[in-house]
C-alpha cells in the first residue's frame, strides 16, 4: 500500500512539473513582456482577441500588437491558473498583473504544427 502511494505521488509530481515546462518559454516571454520572444511561438497567422477587438494577424503583425500591449501594460507577474487539452489543441489560462496595478486574464490556444506547439489564439480580457 505504501509503495503504491509513493508511486502515485511520484507520478503526480512528474506530470505537474512536465505540464508547467510545456509552456515555460511562453510564460517567461509574457513575464518579461517580450513580444519578440512570444512571437517565436506564433503560427504563421495568429488570432488576437484584445479587450473585445478580434483580429487575425500575420506573425509579424501579431508581434507588433503584443509589443504595443506590453508597452502600455508592463508585466509585473504572470501565473498559469489552468491548462488543458481539447481534441488536437492545448490551452492554458493565466493572470497577468502589471506594474500599474491592472490585472488581465490571458488565454493561449496552441496547436501542433509539425513537431511544435504553436500559438493560434491569444485572448486578453480585463
Amino acid at each position: 500500500m505504501r509503495t503504491r502511494l509513493i508511486l502515485f505521488l511520484s507520478l503526480v509530481s512528474f506530470l505537474t512539473v512536465n505540464g508547467q515546462d510545456k509552456f515555460k518559454t511562453i510564460v517567461d516571454a509574457v513575464n518579461q513582456g517580450s513580444a519578440t520572444e512570444l512571437a517565436t511561438h506564433f503560427n504563421a497567422q495568429v488570432e488576437i482577441i484584445l479587450l473585445g477587438s478580434d483580429e487575425v494577424y500575420t506573425k509579424s503583425q501579431g508581434q507588433m500588437v503584443m509589443k504595443d500591449f506590453f508597452k502600455k501594460n508592463v508585466p509585473s507577474s504572470f501565473s498559469v491558473l489552468h491548462e488543458g487539452n481539447r481534441e488536437s489543441s492545448q490551452f492554458f489560462i493565466g493572470t497577468l498583473k502589471t506594474n500599474e496595478g491592472k490585472t488581465f486574464r490571458m488565454t493561449f490556444l496552441l496547436k501542433e504544427s509539425g513537431s511544435k506547439l504553436l500559438i493560434h489564439q491569444i485572448r486578453i480580457q480585463q
